[in-house]
Formats: C-alpha cells, sequence, structure tokens
C-alpha cells in the first residue's frame, strides 16, 4: 500500500481533463492507496491483501448477503467499512455498511483528495458524529485486512465510543451486516429487539 501524494493527485487531474473516464483513472492511478494515513483505501492489485477492484465487487464474495442491496461497484472503503462510490462526474458518495444507504458527501473525488492531503478526512460530514476521532486519535492498531466494527450497531442505537469498538475481519464485517440488515430493515425506529437464547 502507499500513501496519497500531490503527484497522485495531479495524475488524477490530468487524467480527468484529457477526458479519461472515472473507471479507468481510480484503480489506475489510486489503486492501492491509502488517505490519511490508512482511514480510506483504494482497492488496488491482490498482493496488497485488500482485494482487486474485481475480486472486491464480486458477488460471491460478500454482496451475495445483501440480497441486491450492494449491487454498485464499490472503488474503495473506510477503515469501518462504508464503501466509496463515484458518479460519472466523479462526485463522491458513502455506501452506509449499516443500511445500504448512499450518501452524497457533497464534493467531487478531486476535491477530497485536494483537501485529505491538508486536513485528512474528518471535515466530511459524513464522519461528524465522532467516528473520525475515535479511529484517528485513539491510535488504535487495525489490520488491513480488517474493519473497526461497532458491537452494537449504529442503527441499533449503538454509540461511536471505543468500548463499543472492535476490529473484525472485512468480508465477515460485510456479510454479517448484510445478515442483520434484511432482518431489521422493515423495523419501526426505536423498536426493541430481543436475541433469541
Amino acid at each position: 500500500m502507499k500513501s496519497l501524494t500531490a503527484g497522485d493527485v495531479d495524475e488524477v487531474k490530468r487524467r480527468t481533463a484529457a477526458g479519461a473516464p472515472w473507471s479507468e483513472v481510480v484503480p489506475g492511478v489510486l489503486g492501492g492507496t491509502l488517505l490519511d494515513s490508512g482511514f480510506w483505501r483504494f482497492f488496488g492489485p491482490p498482493e496488497l491483501r485488500l482485494f482487486s477492484l474485481a475480486e472486491w465487487n464480486a458477488p460471491n464474495v460478500w454482496k451475495h448477503a445483501w440480497r441486491g442491496l450492494a449491487a454498485l461497484s464499490f472503488w474503495g472503503e473506510d477503515v469501518f467499512g462504508n464503501q466509496i462510490l463515484l458518479d460519472g462526474e466523479g462526485k463522491v458518495f458513502l455506501w452506509n455498511h449499516e443500511n445500504a444507504s448512499a450518501i452524497e458527501t457533497g464534493f467531487d473525488l478531486l476535491t477530497v483528495l485536494e483537501t485529505c492531503l491538508g486536513h485528512g478526512l474528518g471535515w466530511i460530514d459524513f464522519y461528524s458524529d465522532g467516528s473520525y476521532s475515535l479511529a484517528k486519535d485513539g491510535q488504535l492498531e487495525l489490520p488491513i485486512e480488517s474493519h473497526w466494527h461497532w458491537i452494537q450497531p449504529r442503527i441499533m442505537g449503538g454509540q461511536a465510543t471505543a468500548k463499543n469498538l472492535t476490529a473484525v475481519e472485512r468480508v465477515k464485517h460485510l456479510i454479517g451486516h448484510g445478515q442483520l440488515w434484511l432482518q431489521v430493515r422493515g423495523m419501526p425506529s426505536g423498536s426493541h429487539v430481543i436475541p433469541k437464547t
């Protein structure tokens, strides 16, 4: 894995200005790149232990657990398992790994990359719940093949605290969240869930 550099940003600008599609530019320039010390990861060659773009998006790896709700192409992810989406114009969306909702960040990828170099990624509203600070300031070690997992999921009232955080292997994490979401998605907000014993 490599860290994002100003040269990477310049190369993305050069290629997109020349008319290259994002589907070529992102894996070609950013594949295997870490942003903000690994808070975001762009999928690269398989030997980097993150799966290639094609491998990660294969339906039989983890997407099958979402039964069609994860049918989009994901270019990368954050350390919590939220997936990075781009539209044809390079606008960035985050696919919430707990409920399959796509949240628009309000920024294009070039803006995100440029701002990330100087300020990290904590300024994106999606992380205003304290999760960014927890992952970055807690000095917690996370293996590259893992995600941070909310022990009590956020969609079920879990809080963004260190006590509610554990590392889980990436594929198992997203399969588990898919299975959970398919069970609870129709429940009214505030429903009390009692686990089977």
